[in-house]
């Protein structure tokens, strides 16, 4: 009799725990409609919109839904430069929000870290100049220290593949509105120089570059930010002079660019220096060695034909250091060395 009690027990729990389960779904079901269909796709994805306008970040989204297992996903974002919203600075496809998920379900939103995918960003240089980053996905987030954290594990930066990882102390939104700081110019100048000398590089579409950045420092004091800089590329041309295994790696600070190593090979040897170079004075010293036919590169890289007389056609053996400089009618350079 006990065992008959006891299975009869067990059936009516089994019963009990299928219908609780039942309706937990259901109501899971239901709460995750509501929430999506009046909560952040209408009135929650209006409010969004004002809390960034808040912080300065001005937004509008297609659509925003929540899901329970990745958290608040906004569709076609577009980024404006201000409140104006006439121009746009960045375009994401997909936005995700890793969000407090029970507050969520509460109707309150707690944002831990934003996931961009293949987002599109332009970054002004100068009232003519921008610069473009595309397909660029990655995590960035800001925790109540005001610490920026942005980690883009893939993009693609004027045809090159592009990695970066940002960490940025005192980030506040309003800082980025206000008047240029001191070198800002200076940055400016040389960011657009650099982009007009990369616009005559070339290199085959099935073997791009790799060009990683690493930024740390305090928008606080923008003196104390630190560039890393690596670019890796099989073959790089220029005015038709073919480097191959091309591989730079440096540190830009806030006048002064840091060359560690600079290395290619050609047809005829290979180079290898180290330099550094002030922004503002545009002036720089080198160190290096080569097996390359040097003439041949100062006359098709820089179109300087004085070595070509006094230079034997069988590439020398340098070691050489230097100083250089660079004007409006390009570049000068000093040498002192052994061939």
């Amino acid at each position: 009799m006990k065992s008959v009690h006891l299975f009869r027990w067990l059936h009516h729990f089994k019963a009990a725990t299928l219908a609780l389960l039942t309706l937990i779904i259901l109501a899971a079901g239901v709460g995750l409609y509501l929430l999506n269909s009046h909560g952040f796709a209408g009135r929650w994805s209006e409010r969004i919109g004002r809390e960034l306008a808040q912080r300065g970040i001005h937004a509008e989204f297609e659509s925003v839904r929540f899901s329970p297992t990745r958290g608040v996903i906004a569709s076609k974002v577009r980024f404006f430069t201000d409140e104006s919203r006439e121009e746009v600075y960045a375009r994401i496809p997909v936005l995700r929000f890793d969000v407090d998920r029970g507050k969520a379900f509460r109707g309150k939103l707690q944002i831990r870290r934003a996931y961009l995918q293949d987002a599109q960003i332009t970054i002004p240089v100068s009232d003519d100049l921008s610069l473009q980053i595309n397909d660029l996905t990655g995590r960035a987030s800001v925790d109540r220290h005001n610490r920026l954290r942005l980690e883009a594990d893939r993009g693609n930066l004027g045809g090159m593949n592009f990695q970066l990882n940002i960490a940025l102390d005192d980030f506040k939104i309003e800082n980025l509105r206000k008047g240029p700081e001191s070198g800002a110019e200076r940055w400016s100048n040389f960011t657009s120089d650099l982009l007009k000398e990369l616009d005559q590089w070339s290199f085959h579409d099935g073997a791009p570059p790799l060009l990683k950045l690493e930024v740390k420092g305090s928008l606080n004091r923008p003196t104390s930010i630190r560039t890393a800089i690596s670019l890796t590329a099989p073959e790089l041309m220029r005015n038709g002079y073919i480097m191959k295994d091309a591989g730079l790696s440096g540190e830009l600070g806030n006048r002064s660019l840091t060359i560690d190593t600079l290395s290619f090979s050609d047809d005829t040897g290979n180079l290898s220096l180290q330099a550094h170079y002030d922004l503002e004075d545009k002036t720089g010293g080198y160190h290096g060695s080569s097996s390359i036919q040097i003439s041949d590169l100062l006359r098709n890289f820089l179109q300087d034909d004085s070595l070509s007389e006094i230079i034997s056609p069988r590439p020398p053996e340098i070691n050489a250091r230097g100083k250089f400089s660079i004007h409006e009618d390009g570049l000068q350079l000093s040498a002192v060395g052994s061939l």
